[in-house]
Formats: C-alpha cells, sequence, structure tokens
C-alpha cells in the first residue's frame, strides 16, 4: 500500500468524481488487487477532472495540504498546470502529491498559499506533456475506476499510458532530467501490467492512441529486459509484446 493512501482516501471519499489517480499509485492498486506485488512508490500522481472542479474540493485540497503540514509547495511552469506538494510534517501523510490540470488557472487556491513558482526548461515528455492530448485525457477519464473512495485508472489504461510515456522519454530529442530512468521505470510497468491481461481481454482504444500503442509494441521486442526480475518466468518480450496486441486490437 501507498503510504499516506488511506489519509487521502479519508479526506476525499466524497469527491471521486473531480480527480483520477494515475502511474504507480494507479498501477499499485491494480496488481494489489490481484495479488501481484509491485514496486514500493512514495507519490500520488492525480488527474484533477477540469468539468467537475470547483471551490469546495478546492478548498477542502488546500485543508488537507495544511493539515498534511506539507512544506514544499511548488507550481510548475510549462503548458499545463502542475503542482508539487512535499515533505509533510504528519507521517500519515502521502510524502509527495503531483497534480496535473489541463485548466489554464489550475487550482483556486489562496492568496497565502505560498507557491514557489518552478520554471521548466525544455518539453516535458511524461505524463503532463500527455494529458494536453484531448484523446489521452477523455480517455483517463472514461476509464475510471471507483474502489473503496477511491478514483484510479486500470491495466486497460495503464499500459497505453505507460507505453506513450516510454515512447515520449526515449526519444532522442527528450531533454527532461531522468529520462532515462524514468523510461525504464515505465516499460517494467507496462510488462508487469501486462501479467493481468488474458485471451479474453478485449480493449478498444481511439484511433490515434492504438497508433501510439502499435509504434511501441513495434520496437518493444527489441528491447533488453530482464523478464525474471519482473516475475515474468518463461516467457519471452516478444510474446508479451503479442498478448498486449492481441487485448488491445493493435
Amino acid at each position: 500500500m501507498v503510504k499516506g493512501l488511506d489519509t487521502f482516501r479519508e479526506a476525499f471519499a466524497g469527491h471521486a468524481d473531480r480527480y483520477v489517480l494515475i502511474g504507480g499509485v494507479a498501477a499499485s492498486l491494480t496488481l494489489e488487487e490481484a495479488g501481484i506485488e509491485f514496486r514500493s512508490t512514495r507519490d500520488l500522481d492525480i488527474v484533477l477532472i477540469i468539468e467537475a472542479l470547483d471551490e469546495v474540493f478546492c478548498a477542502e485540497f488546500w485543508e488537507f495540504i495544511k493539515r498534511g503540514g506539507y512544506t514544499e509547495r511548488q507550481e510548475l511552469d510549462g503548458p499545463s498546470k502542475r503542482y508539487r506538494f512535499g515533505k509533510p510534517s504528519d507521517e500519515r501523510y502521502p510524502v509527495l502529491l503531483e497534480l496535473f490540470s489541463r485548466a489554464p488557472d489550475g487550482l483556486t487556491l489562496p492568496e497565502n498559499a505560498d507557491l514557489t513558482p518552478v520554471p521548466i526548461d525544455g518539453e516535458i515528455s511524461d505524463l503532463s506533456a500527455i494529458l494536453l492530448d484531448d484523446a489521452y485525457y477523455s480517455f483517463i477519464v472514461a476509464g475510471r475506476n471507483h474502489t473503496n473512495d477511491l478514483a484510479y485508472i486500470g491495466v486497460d489504461r495503464l499500459i497505453p499510458l505507460k507505453a506513450q510515456a516510454w515512447t515520449n522519454l526515449s526519444h532522442p530529442d527528450c531533454v527532461e532530467e531522468g529520462a532515462g530512468r524514468k523510461s525504464n521505470k515505465h516499460l517494467k510497468d507496462v510488462l508487469l501490467l501486462s501479467r493481468l491481461l488474458s485471451a479474453e481481454s478485449d480493449v478498444d482504444l481511439p484511433e490515434s492512441i492504438a497508433n501510439d500503442l502499435r509504434s511501441f509494441l513495434d520496437v518493444m521486442p527489441s528491447l533488453d529486459v530482464d523478464m525474471k526480475a519482473v516475475g515474468l518466468r518463461g516467457v519471452t518480450i516478444t510474446e508479451v509484446a503479442e498478448r498486449i496486441r492481441s487485448a488491445f486490437k493493435v
């Protein structure tokens, strides 16, 4: 279980229509439901649902930040609004919160929020860039699971999303800090999540996302991965790629 997730769940049990958890925390929830151990993850990646965002949620979120005693409060300058809250004084709270918003104005926070502006050099190639794409944003929002007072995406959304994050981070022109480490993490997550796919898996993708996933799968068999290290014994990376192709019909 991700540290602080229960505290987050309790605080926002009535607001599951205003956000969706993606990234490592969503993968952790999805895999744990199937009894599969996932790598430790300390941060909560949260996509704000701009169509449902209101002042009540913004106010309650800010109270959550204050109660947790978060001393790191950053607003990242980029094409989309991103916020990072870290170093809580209360150990019951998540270690790091990363919020993504497609709304130009982002969250409505009080004037004394004391956010530190953080300039970003170059393009951001990870999740925030993907969320600027209308097809991906709609795909994520439409695929939300609501379980145990949490909203998060499952394997049907995580695999295409992480595959595209790997593609962006692996591009020769990518200048994002730690791109190699992040891309390897996304690749291993795709492999691990593929264990949840079966012969009956049948996922419809929007055309643009299907094309992105197809391009990733074309490259995937050539990648050097220790399959045993990700819990896939007796199976090749090519076989995993074909399993994903079959499930997503690409």
